[in-house]
């Protein structure tokens, strides 16, 4: 089973997203931001990573940069 991480400030489209993917049969996690996004990619080791590239505080470019 593959491990999904969803990374997305809108609680909403964050929900959908990992509803869509559970329903799938995929491991799944939603964060809603990428303060801590490399602890959680530590922990969780997810083999895909859906983000959001622009939020607040550290947005998706400044993650992938890191």
């Amino acid at each position: 089973m593959s491990k999904v991480l969803v990374v997305d400030d809108e609680l909403e489209v964050r929900d959908y997203l990992v509803s869509i993917l559970n329903m799938e049969s995929f491991d799944v996690m939603g964060v809603e931001n990428g303060e801590n996004i490399v602890e959680v990619l530590k922990n969780y080791n997810p083999d895909i990573v859906l983000m959001d590239y622009r939020m607040p505080g550290r947005n998706g470019i400044e993650v992938v940069r890191q």
